[in-house]
């Protein structure tokens, strides 16, 4: 395998994204990769709210089906699936790997 010689610019940001009922504030962190791809995650449970990645002809698509506010989470989704984001996929041709 050849090594990339490329760099690629990646980027953290911090935002708030809500206050829990116990009255701690809740951050919202976007990390990006310079080539499209961005993931949303808390700190609060580490639910993963985004992931945005290209596809193979560079269009930017959303793979999880996220909320865009803390309070939005409060009892509504399990605490398993906080943790990995409720997902979404797309495939034309549905099948194993």
């Amino acid at each position: 395998m050849k090594p990339r010689n490329d760099v690629v610019q990646s980027d953290l940001k911090k935002k708030e994204f809500g206050t829990a009922p116990d009255g701690k504030t809740a951050d919202l962190y976007t990390i990006s990769n310079g080539r499209g791809m961005e993931v949303k995650v808390t700190n609060y449970g580490g639910i993963i709210t985004s992931i945005t990645v290209p596809d193979r002809y560079g269009r930017s698509g959303e793979v999880v089906l996220g909320f865009d506010t803390l309070h939005e989470y409060m009892g509504r989704i399990p605490a398993t699936e906080q943790r990995s984001g409720v997902m979404q996929t797309e495939s034309r041709k549905p099948g194993f790997c």
